[in-house]
């Protein structure tokens, strides 16, 4: 139960879901990073074979070729292997290696492109960039110094904060304790190092609120080493019905944020103060949907969607509720779910600018089902 609900939280219920569904390498890098973490704690910690050392390093080293960004993710596990491996190891130089070697095959095929597209394998896009050279050319690649506004922005605001739209995020402050307590020490310490280097990082980035978004895309590595304490809060709070509650309520909110934005446009334009309300929302309430599988039986509007709502409404009942035991935290749960929600409804909007970029989305779906 408490892996099912985490596992649907992360999937449907954060940035991985819209990045799963884009063409932005956001979540490819995420899960390089992570499996190659879980890969290493499968051989340092779990006693599995050196040879998928190979493989996490492989994957470690794929991660920054998909995305820069997630190499910040990958020194706390570099330094996490190097400690285990010469410390409490019997591979030790066997198994530095193995990562090295399997690392080196992306790593030099980044530089290679590197070396083709921009003149040289240390120059990178951003080097590159014209249309947003005035931000790169600011600071280290953009890197300027932390900010209370890119903190604010990325973390707690309405139309972009972290916080807000995936608030199952706030359990990794419980989940910590658990682990602190539990003296899990390695997994605590890296995704608290993780987290710590990704909120300085997007707080310090000049252009931290990187265009349309469902959130703070630029930290989307970040989200699957947060699962580790966010895991961890769940896992404690299963025997505790009202705490139950409060993690089901958690993710039902995020679930419904980001499945259903998915399903209906997965980009939130900046000047929207409230994009959950006024576009998604509103897309559904006024009969909008995109093109889907729908539309070739024949299905217009919302009427198509028939199919996801189903699976999303059974997803949802079936973490909040697996099993008999579950059906009075998991109902109060959802109930707090629908008490949240209805309070974000509230939340101001954009006003005139944020009603001309709902026109403009409006105006590339299909028609709603009472128009021709």
């Amino acid at each position: 139960g408490p892996r099912r609900l985490a596992v649907a939280g992360y999937a449907l219920g954060s940035m991985a879901m819209t990045y799963s569904v884009l063409f932005i390498a956001h979540q490819l890098s995420a899960i390089c990073i992570a499996s190659a973490y879980i890969l290493c704690v499968k051989v340092l910690e779990d006693e599995g074979h050196p040879r998928w050392l190979v493989v996490a390093g492989f994957l470690a080293g794929a991660a920054p070729l998909c995305d820069y960004q997630a190499a910040f993710a990958g020194v706390p596990v570099a330094v996490y292997v190097v400690w285990k491996l010469f410390f409490r190891s019997r591979h030790k130089w066997r198994g530095l290696v193995l990562a090295a070697a399997g690392a080196v095959v992306p790593i030099a095929l980044l530089l290679f492109y590197h070396w083709c597209c921009f003149g040289s394998p240390l120059r990178t896009g951003y080097n590159a960039s014209k249309t947003f050279a005035h931000f790169h050319q600011q600071g280290f690649l953009g890197l300027t110094g932390p900010t209370a506004e890119a903190f604010v922005g990325s973390m707690v605001s309405p139309d972009n904060g972290l916080l807000f739209l995936c608030p199952m995020v706030l359990l990794a402050v419980g989940g910590w304790v658990v682990l602190g307590r539990k003296k899990q020490w390695w997994p605590m310490a890296i995704s608290l190092a993780v987290c710590a280097i990704y909120i300085a990082f997007i707080s310090s980035l000049n252009f931290w609120r990187g265009g349309w978004g469902m959130g703070p895309r630029y930290i989307t590595a970040m989200l699957p080493f947060v699962m580790i304490p966010v895991a961890a809060a769940i896992s404690w709070a299963d025997e505790r019905p009202f705490a139950r509650a409060g993690c089901v309520a958690l993710v039902v909110v995020g679930i419904c944020i980001y499945a259903l934005s998915c399903a209906m446009f997965p980009h939130f334009p900046e000047d929207f103060k409230n994009p959950v309300f006024e576009l998604t929302a509103r897309l559904w309430t006024e009969g909008y949907a995109p093109y889907n599988a729908g539309w070739f039986f024949g299905l217009r509007g919302l009427a198509s969607l028939i199919p996801v709502i189903a699976v999303l409404a059974a997803a949802i009942l079936w973490v909040a509720i697996p099993n008999r035991r579950r059906i009075l935290s998991g109902a109060i749960g959802l109930a707090i779910a629908a008490g949240i929600l209805g309070a974000y409804a509230r939340v101001p909007g954009g006003g005139a600018a944020a009603e001309h970029d709902y026109q403009f989305v409006k105006s590339v779906m299909p028609t709603a089902p009472s128009q021709p």
